[in-house]
């Protein structure tokens, strides 16, 4: 392969996914649109992971393996950014599928554009997933497109509100040039955060509709670990990048622009002010307190607290609590329930 025409580089991070690997591989390794490199970058698996990227690789050319101590997913995909040749990147889990014309369909419809968000994800369980299901790649419709600072505003903030980065393509020297990085410290949420921060520096872009990534539901992963949601310093970063966005586009009405955000923080951080009741990452009161106080006192908090956007009915009662700075008269009775295993795990 000429790399010096390389196309895409396509970086999966891996870690403990044996059992999985190999499909969400042979997924990638099918693909209609065959100019790309596969980096896979093991993150210091302890079951056979490691290995199996090893085997694809002597069986494939395209297929570049990097074997690292771990250091988390973000580390990962880092790793990855460094290691990329080609000209977009492509970000997708190591447990899931990708449609056959999945890669074809992203390439079509950036068209030499900064970025690309597609919609329409499957989610499924993997005992439901049917392959055979999933749509041609004449399905796909690009929605809007973006190619002036003008049709840039007028594409925010929808642009920048999805959260998965498989569900992007970015420009590699967009990344390099304004030294984009996931952020380590967060175990949740760095991959809108790394969204939000590209989206700053781009000066084209396209969003398009088409369920060709398969997103398999997973009990165990970090989106069902009460010891994995974020802290205050999490908030405090999607603010602060928000407002240079909004520096950025200019919104006319920024209250109303900031629906999604709103959102998107308001749940994030309700979840926060319970993180200390549940066992597995259980808090002292005077931390318990403190969280509290930094959520009511947070002003993106009480800002939204006004605003109109939906809202989990799960968490009216958080919110007023927070809203009326009752933590303190609370806190023993969720201490109560959280050590009895009361408070539902839908709560985060």
């Amino acid at each position: 392969m000429n790399m010096h025409q390389l196309k895409l580089s396509v970086v999966v991070p891996v870690y403990n996914v044996e059992q999985y690997l190999p499909t969400m591989l042979d997924s990638i390794l099918a693909q209609t649109f065959a100019e790309f490199e596969l980096l896979l970058i093991d993150d210091g698996s302890t079951d056979g992971s490691g290995t199996l990227c090893d085997d694809y690789a002597a069986r494939d050319a395209r297929i570049r393996v990097f074997h690292k101590e771990n250091g988390g997913v973000s580390s990962a995909r880092n790793r990855g950014i460094e290691e990329a040749r080609g000209e977009y990147l492509y970000f997708c889990d190591g447990d899931d599928y990708l449609s056959p014309c999945l890669l074809e369909v992203m390439m079509g419809a950036i068209n030499g554009r900064d970025y690309l968000r597609v919609n329409s994800p499957l989610s499924t369980l993997r005992k439901d997933f049917d392959p055979a299901a999933l749509p041609p790649a004449s399905a796909a419709c690009v929605l809007q497109t973006a190619d002036t600072d003008d049709q840039l505003r007028a594409l925010f903030p929808e642009m920048a509100c999805a959260c998965y980065l498989w569900q992007h393509l970015y420009r590699r020297a967009v990344v390099l040039s304004n030294d984009l990085r996931l952020d380590t410290r967060f175990a949740r949420g760095e991959d809108a955060l790394f969204n939000f921060s590209y989206v700053r520096h781009i000066h084209s872009a396209a969003i398009a509709d088409f369920q060709g990534y398969v997103y398999f539901q997973n009990p165990g992963s970090a989106v069902h670990d009460p010891r994995k949601i974020n802290e205050i310093d999490y908030f405090e970063a999607v603010e602060a990048v928000w407002e240079q966005l909004e520096s950025r586009f200019r919104p006319a009405d920024v209250q109303k622009e900031r629906t999604w955000v709103y959102s998107y923080l308001y749940h994030n951080m309700l979840q926060f002010a319970i993180k200390g009741y549940f066992p597995a990452a259980a808090a002292g009161r005077k931390e318990r307190l403190r969280r509290w106080r930094q959520i009511a006192h947070d002003p993106w908090f009480c800002a939204m607290r006004k605003a109109d956007f939906p809202r989990a009915s799960r968490f009216k009662i958080v919110e007023n609590v927070c809203r009326l700075r009752l933590g303190w008269l609370v806190d023993p009775a969720l201490q109560f329930l959280g050590r009895r295993n009361k408070i539902p795990s839908n709560s985060f």
